[in-house]
């Protein structure tokens, strides 16, 4: 019986490089862009979604929310992340 799986390198690389960015961690930042075969842009994106995720939960937002969602204070809030997320899909595709 065959094992689903899992994350592709790729996929695991971007979700390393979000949660370093997130967390501000400049080290693992520099490890996978040294080891991984993502590309620089790619990553400094994945990176930037991360940092605007800190950001949103810092001042106490949701940032799950869709702009359906999210009140106008909190589309304020969330839009540079909304904006990082799709640079970031954009720079993965291509």
């Amino acid at each position: 019986m065959r094992q689903p799986k899992g994350p592709s390198k790729r996929t695991a690389a971007l979700t390393r490089a979000r949660v370093a960015g997130f967390e501000g961690d400049t080290r693992e930042f520099a490890r996978l862009v040294v080891e991984s075969r993502v590309g620089r842009e790619a990553l400094n994106a994945a990176w930037r979604v991360g940092e605007a995720e800190r950001l949103v939960v810092s001042r106490g937002v949701d940032p799950s929310l869709s702009p359906r969602e999210a009140s106008r204070y909190q589309g304020e809030i969330l839009s540079p992340l909304w904006a990082a997320q799709a640079r970031c899909e954009e720079v993965s595709r291509g």
